[in-house]
């Protein structure tokens, strides 16, 4: 018997499949935002949830991480790891802007990713 966290999931999901993963857990809505404005800073802060031309309209496949506060992002297939990378340069944590994301506000999202051998990257 092997009992497995909310991260260890991944992370054996990513070694047993060869691919990559992003877990992701959500800033905390509080009382201090209203629920349309701590949308709102989800969509910077973590902009690969929503649709890019119509920033303001949840992906479908995100709509139970939001539910949840948290979730996972499988990839696989001769991009997975470029596109892993990608997407996690595109997440603001406590580290603060990326490369490709320079919001700076209230919510951070936390993430680690991972690959077939292991943990690669976090945002603390």
């Amino acid at each position: 018997m092997k009992i497995l966290d909310t991260i260890s999931v991944i992370e054996e999901l990513c070694k047993a499949k060869k691919c990559y993963g992003i877990y992701f857990e959500l800033g905390y809505w509080t009382d201090s935002f209203s629920f349309e404005d701590w949308l709102d800073e989800l969509r910077k802060a973590i902009p690969i949830m929503f649709h890019k031309y119509e920033p303001y309209l949840i992906k479908e496949e995100y709509v139970q991480a939001i539910a949840d506060e948290c979730g996972y992002i499988l990839l696989e297939g001769p991009e997975a790891k470029s596109t892993m990378e990608f997407n996690f340069d595109q997440i603001i944590g406590d580290d603060g802007p990326t490369r490709l994301n320079n919001y700076d506000g209230p919510l951070n999202v936390y993430a680690i990713t991972f690959g077939p051998d292991g943990p690669l990257s976090e945002n603390t």
